[in-house]
């Protein structure tokens, strides 16, 4: 999956400007508000509701724009979702 999002990036002309990381939901690979998109897919369901509310402390610390889209008085909830042909878009 990194290689083909740097591979992506690369395609789009955006690799000067994209970092791909990889890292523990828990403890994220950034420093304090450098962070303009974090993409976790298949990853909430796995984690306790009190784990959950500690991967949100930790998005809210890496992306400064956190508590806009995510208000502190949130409910945690976890809903997957997927869309057809999801599997095949790899471009």
């Amino acid at each position: 999956m990194l290689t083909r999002a740097r591979q992506r990036a690369v395609r789009e002309g955006t690799s000067e400007h994209v970092d791909v990381l990889v890292g523990d939901a828990r403890s994220l690979p950034a420093r304090n508000h450098t962070v303009d998109i974090a993409f976790m897919e298949g990853t909430l369901e796995l984690f306790s509701e009190a784990e959950m509310s500690g991967l949100v402390r930790e998005l809210e610390r890496v992306l400064p724009a956190l508590k806009r889209v995510l208000p502190e008085d949130a409910r945690n909830g976890v809903a997957p979702m997927e869309w057809a042909g999801a599997e095949n878009d790899l471009s």
